[in-house]
């Protein structure tokens, strides 16, 4: 997934969707070289995983995202 952020301000961003399926975990990879981090439970319809990050330097940045739910390991 694309991002692209504004230096020194604070991302948020819903990264996945969850359809049909019980979230377990997700970590996510935000593409700038610091270390993953735990994706949030988001609850709606439909719920998904969100995430908030900072980051140093502006810029587009090529994130990803790995989530487990109860019927599979997912990649995005």
């Amino acid at each position: 997934m694309d991002i692209t952020a504004t230096e020194g301000s604070s991302f948020t961003k819903r990264v996945v969707n969850l359809q049909d399926c019980t979230f377990e975990s997700a970590t996510i990879d935000w593409g700038d070289g610091t270390p993953t981090s735990a994706g949030e439970f988001e609850t709606g319809n439909p719920p998904g995983v969100k995430g908030t990050h900072t980051y140093a330097d502006e810029g587009t940045y090529q994130g990803s995202v790995t989530y487990t739910t109860d019927c599979t390991t997912n990649g995005i």
